[in-house]
């Protein structure tokens, strides 16, 4: 018997608790599903009016009226600065050229290249080709390897080649290897920005070792360990490395059954076995059990949307509220900085629409489980 029913809605009271029912002695389940119909319908309306309350910032109309302000170009990058990549990413096509222009020239390379994360393959490609040759240089050799090769594709062969020839020798060197596998091997998505240290550091080794690595790769919350002739041997979680005494063995501290897969692999098979898993980075291996390089969380969200293609719409992602999660757009948000899974969904799903279901979510909305397989 259906007593109450526990469900987040945006109000005054974050969790709001229905009436229990009256007792019955006799009830069908037709009786019980009417019921949660009827509930689940006054549960939306609520949700659904209390939105309407609530007026959504609108980002990329004040993002451009900053851009086309009459700032100086240290105030506009302070301005900026208080945007995600995402939303700027998003105003790129309603610029002119020349305002374009005016952007690359005030957002720092960092910025700069995040936002072009979010941008469509095609689309980089363009804006990249309006750049001086020496900030798309940088541009390309700041951003994740697999987004960077599939930009460099869509450019003409001759300033793709002319580019990869003027970049640092080891982000040529990875941006080849990428490139070198198959559109539908899961080589083809990884990138080089991981962290890696040999078996048989100390503590105090690991740790000097990782600050230095990570002058240049931020995915560190998890350091990967190899052994013998550098092949994968497992991995360290960065809050165990931190709280580790100097003198414990690091031994102690490896995950030997961490998951991982082969370059060659296809992109179909690895995310079947990937979705066992939570991690928020997996190594990339070769035939002899190298580590060639990462595939991210994001990255695995990307291929996701990509499956769906043109059917994205009509797939749905549930939370633990039960309501459904529609469109496109909520597969890209499972990344986030502090590499929460829970954390994106309601970030960003403050800024978009969900087809009526879902419109407003406060950032502060804690959803600890989700199922990440796509539901009919």
């Amino acid at each position: 018997m259906v007593k109450y029913k526990r469900i987040v809605v945006k109000s005054e009271n974050m969790f709001k608790i229905l009436p229990k029912r009256k007792k019955y002695h006799k009830i069908s389940l037709e009786s019980i599903g009417k019921e949660i119909n009827k509930m689940d319908k006054e549960i939306l309306n609520e949700f659904d009016n209390s939105t309407k309350q609530t007026q959504k910032p609108n980002y990329e109309n004040e993002i451009i009226s900053i851009i086309r302000g009459s700032y100086s170009p240290k105030a506009m990058q302070d301005k900026l600065s208080d945007y995600h990549e995402y939303d700027i990413a998003k105003v790129m096509d309603k610029l002119t050229s020349d305002e374009r222009k005016k952007l690359y020239r005030v957002l720092d390379i960092e910025m700069l290249s995040g936002t072009f994360e979010y941008i469509e393959e095609d689309e980089a490609a363009k804006y990249l080709d309006e750049m001086d040759m020496k900030k798309a240089i940088t541009i390309i050799s700041e951003m994740e390897t697999d987004s960077a090769v599939s930009i460099l594709s869509e450019l003409p062969r001759e300033k793709r080649r002319h580019i990869i020839d003027l970049l640092d020798n080891d982000v040529k060197r990875q941006i080849e290897l990428t490139a070198s596998f198959d559109e539908d091997e899961i080589g083809s998505k990884m990138t080089a920005n991981y962290v890696s240290i040999p078996d048989n550091y100390t503590v105090k080794q690991a740790m000097s070792s990782l600050i230095e690595q990570a002058a240049k790769n931020d995915n560190i919350s998890t350091i990967f360990v190899t052994g013998d002739n550098n092949t994968f041997y497992g991995a360290i979680d960065l809050k165990d490395l931190i709280i580790a005494r100097k003198e414990e063995p690091l031994e102690n501290l490896i995950s030997t059954s961490f998951p991982y897969v082969y370059a060659n692999e296809s992109i179909d098979s690895c995310l079947e076995k990937l979705k066992e898993y939570s991690e928020n980075i997996i190594p990339v291996l070769d035939n002899g059990n190298h580590i060639l390089g990462v595939i991210t969380l994001q990255s695995i969200i990307e291929v996701l949307d990509d499956e769906l293609g043109e059917d994205g719409a009509s797939r749905v992602i549930k939370a633990n509220t039960n309501h459904k999660i529609i469109g496109n757009e909520v597969l890209d948000l499972y990344y986030s900085d502090n590499n929460s899974i829970s954390h994106r969904v309601t970030y960003r799903a403050s800024s978009i629409e969900t087809d009526g279901v879902l419109k407003e979510v406060e950032e502060n909305i804690i959803c600890p489980t989700f199922n990440l397989e796509p539901i009919n």
